[in-house]
């Protein structure tokens, strides 16, 4: 698992959780309610992670964002969409090979 994915601090859950939710309501459609409901659900399992200091608590309704995930590391090896990318490699990884 990519770097991404390590634990988050409660006020970064939160802001996640915030943002997910936001995206929720650009939906056109109801295929893509479904994705960014379950992207919501990623968000609070990882929200309640932080609480419980995990990276990540299962919660119902995640599978697809977990499927992404997957499908992202087997791709890219990063957890974040491609849009979060820096020249193509993960966020994380960018930032210690630069230093």
């Amino acid at each position: 698992m990519c770097a991404c994915h390590k634990k988050v601090s409660l006020r970064q859950g939160f802001d996640d959780l915030i943002d997910e939710a936001g995206e929720i309501a650009q939906t056109r459609n109801k295929a893509d309610f479904m994705d960014e409901l379950s992207d919501v659900s990623y968000a609070l399992g990882r929200l309640l992670g932080a609480v419980l200091n995990r990276e990540y608590v299962k919660m119902p309704l995640d599978g697809r964002h977990i499927t992404k995930i997957e499908e992202r590391m087997g791709r890219y090896g990063c957890i974040r969409s491609e849009r979060w990318l820096r020249d193509g490699v993960c966020p994380n990884l960018a930032t210690t090979q630069r230093d």
